[in-house]
């Protein structure tokens, strides 16, 4: 079976770790953005929203919403 040499140059290996590093700094520093969390939440209530209805629940977004607050979904009897 053939195999072709390769070899990675060191050039490479430098830039992937300063790629790391750069990587790291930025996971590191805590912006704390206030929007955040909403936008979470939001997906989190869409991703919800879209899985029961390919089931055939025919909840709105607005009540998948007040699900997850904690509310009844009224006249939603079978979801």
């Amino acid at each position: 079976m053939y195999k072709p040499e390769f070899k990675v140059p060191a050039r490479v290996y430098r830039l992937l770790e300063s790629i790391t590093e750069i990587k790291e700094q930025i996971r590191a520093s805590a912006i704390k953005v206030p929007w955040v969390p909403s936008l979470v939440k939001d997906a989190m209530a869409r991703a919800a929203w879209g899985s029961t209805a390919i089931e055939g629940c025919t909840l709105s977004l607005e009540a998948v919403k007040g699900l997850m607050e904690g509310k009844k979904a009224l006249g939603y009897p079978n979801c």
